[in-house]
């Protein structure tokens, strides 16, 4: 009698929130939920006090919304309504492209940049495009899904050319695994009034099911902002688990740690291989630089070894050779470095 072999727990390397375990204090807010907590409205918003707090800033810069994507469709229904003008980044995150399209948008891109290791915002383009007044500029930093981050030098020149009835929005959901180009929203806030600085409790942070995200304001982009009415407070919940989350620094700093060493023992291993480029990042995700006759290979072993992978072709579809392989504990690394082994390895043969 044939015996089944078990199958190996799956890999979400395929998604770009944190697979690292939670540390105890936020998981522990669950057990101390009771009538108090969910039974009643919360009508004071105590995150907004602590995200005030953390950032050294007035509670009135300060607005929650059901994760990044709610702050960042709460911004587009403000300014869509004066200045229908948007600027994108190019091979950016789609969602930003869905959203204009759906408010009927007039949208403009700027270009990207491969470098060796890396992709990099075409500053000078940016600056060009800014001519055309657009009531829009989306930045993203550390990229969303290609992992780099924008200088500072870099950020100030583009922020420095536009004009103040431009807002922009300065998309920070993966702050947090970096430790290179760490901005002070303070500072960019207070230098930039027309700034909005997008923040998210999905990624590093792992609470992504809550929907929790936050944006911090400059004045003048805070005035142009007509937020819906919040009477009855942000689900009372989710704020303590964020507050908890911040209130854990010292474990998010050692999860930010460890996904760093794997990535670099990922990166290590798979850039040394036959046919593969590695670009570096700053966010949970590898990104692989993949042939593309090695797709249909690729693919076909990653769902025998129970690992989920994304091609970033769902995102754009000149990125067709590029994938996003999230970070997890070790355990995860080893296998996720077998698999590009083994694909590897399966062409070599294939192509004698």
């Amino acid at each position: 009698m044939a015996v089944m072999k078990k199958r190996l727990p799956i890999i979400h390397a395929d998604r770009d929130e944190n697979n690292f375990p939670l540390p105890k204090k936020v998981v522990g807010v669950i057990g101390r939920m009771d009538q108090n907590t969910i039974g009643f409205y919360r009508k004071n918003d105590p995150l907004v006090g602590r995200i005030a707090a953390e950032h050294k800033i007035t509670e009135d810069r300060v607005f929650l919304g059901q994760g990044a994507e709610g702050v960042i469709n709460q911004v587009f229904d403000s300014i869509m309504k004066t200045n229908p003008n948007v600027l994108l980044p190019s091979l950016g995150y789609s969602l930003y492209f869905d959203i204009a399209r759906a408010r009927g948008a007039n949208i403009d891109t700027f270009r990207f940049v491969e470098g060796a290791n890396s992709y990099y915002y075409d500053v000078r383009d940016v600056v060009s495009r800014l001519s055309q007044k657009p009531g829009l500029l989306v930045l993203i930093d550390p990229e969303s899904p290609l992992g780099f981050s924008i200088k500072k030098k870099d950020l100030d020149a583009i922020l420095e050319k536009t004009e103040g009835n431009t807002v922009v929005i300065l998309d920070q959901a993966h702050e947090g695994v970096r430790t290179g180009e760490v901005k002070s929203i303070k500072e960019l806030v207070g230098n930039y009034p027309n700034l909005i600085v997008v923040r998210s409790f999905s990624k590093l942070y792992g609470l992504a099911s809550l929907r929790i995200g936050y944006a911090v304001c400059g004045e003048k982009a805070g005035r142009n902002l007509t937020l819906p009415s919040n009477r009855l407070g942000f689900p009372g919940i989710t704020q303590d688990m964020a507050i908890a989350a911040l209130d854990s620094k010292d474990e998010y700093g050692k999860i930010a740690r460890q996904a760093r060493k794997q990535k670099r023992k990922f990166n290590e291993a798979v850039g040394k291989m036959r046919n593969y480029g590695v670009h570096e990042t700053d966010h949970l995700s590898c990104m692989v630089k993949v042939p593309e006759n090695y797709n249909k290979t690729l693919i076909k072993l990653a769902e025998a070894r129970n690992i989920r992978i994304r091609n970033l072709v769902d995102y754009h579809p000149e990125l067709n050779w590029l994938y996003r392989v999230t970070i997890g504990p070790e355990e995860q690394t080893v296998r996720l470095i077998e698999l590009f082994q083994a694909v590897d390895s399966s062409m070599a043969k294939r192509l004698k």
